[in-house]
């Protein structure tokens, strides 16, 4: 049986080959990670005039970045009214804004450097998957009204079928995010960062000069290291692989027959299902994710 892993936006976008680290070298900035994290973190960088240098341990996006359902939105499933219950409305109210600014943020940058990724507003929803979630949805809802988010509470929605209510937070967005991404690293080169594909870091150690072992005898000292992997290379006292399982949830793009509303989705309970519309040359693309 043929089995293509490769996730829908790498197959449909196209990828800059950015060259293997060849030589040691010395720098201020080390940022380990081509995701989204690292690349944003260098273009932010680059635009206050640093000149990071940024190692990727395969091509820009292949982990977790190339592998999202590419939601950029401020509701992240069942989460304002746990803070808020756990550490206060205020802290709850800082999450929101900085959730917020993020969401402004990558409006800003498609829009300032005409970034050809699809991104299209819409409302992200959370349904409850169960009689026993409708309460707890409705409590989210509740926080995020008193928080002022544009949220709205939809009693019997039509859309997912076999859902117990559902809160949209509106004026949210959906992206390309591999496109997006691509982008932002381009611009970063142009404005001084350096970007090493192929290069995997195996070890680092501490001190005000930070050392970064890589493969093939690489080594990269650098004053400032920022970790943006999925998971910490580094643990040093805080025990991090303790706390680390395997996970994995799949994902289907289809044309579907039928047609369906836009906007974002996800379930409130387990198993997770995780809904979204994308548009590709004018055609819609449903994509749909879960069964962790």
């Amino acid at each position: 049986m043929n089995e293509n892993t490769i996730s829908y936006w790498n197959k449909t976008a196209q990828k800059e080959h950015y060259p293997r680290l060849d030589k040691s070298l010395e720098t201020d900035i080390l940022i380990i990670g081509g995701g989204i994290t690292g690349i944003t973190c260098a273009y932010c960088l680059a635009l206050k005039g640093e000149k990071p240098v940024l190692i990727e341990a395969g091509e820009l996006g292949d982990g977790t970045t190339g592998n999202t359902t590419g939601k950029i939105t401020i509701q992240h499933n069942i989460i304002y009214s746990k803070i808020a219950d756990e550490h206060g409305m205020n802290f709850a109210k800082l999450y929101a804004e900085s959730q917020a600014g993020a969401l402004d943020f990558v409006k800003e940058q498609v829009k300032q450097g005409r970034i050809d990724c699809q991104l299209a507003e819409n409302t992200a929803y959370i349904f409850a998957s169960s009689e026993n979630d409708r309460d707890m949805v409705r409590r989210e809802y509740e926080v995020a009204k008193e928080l002022e988010i544009d949220a709205e509470y939809i009693e019997k929605p039509e859309f997912p079928p076999d859902n117990f209510g559902m809160l949209g937070f509106k004026h949210q967005a959906v992206v390309h995010p591999i496109r997006y991404a691509q982008a932002l690293a381009k611009e970063a080169v142009l404005k001084g960062a350096k970007i090493y594909c192929d290069t995997k870091a195996i070890k680092v150690e501490d001190g005000d000069i930070k050392k970064v072992y890589c493969e093939n005898d690489i080594v990269i000292k650098a004053k400032h290291l920022v970790m943006a992997t999925q998971y910490p290379i580094y643990d040093g006292p805080n025990l991090f692989f303790t706390r680390l399982y395997a996970k994995r949830s799949y994902g289907i793009a289809v044309k579907a027959k039928k047609d369906w509303p836009d906007g974002s989705y996800i379930g409130s309970g387990e198993p997770t299902r995780s809904i979204r519309t994308h548009v590709e040359n004018g055609k819609r693309i449903l994509i749909v994710v879960g069964e962790d």
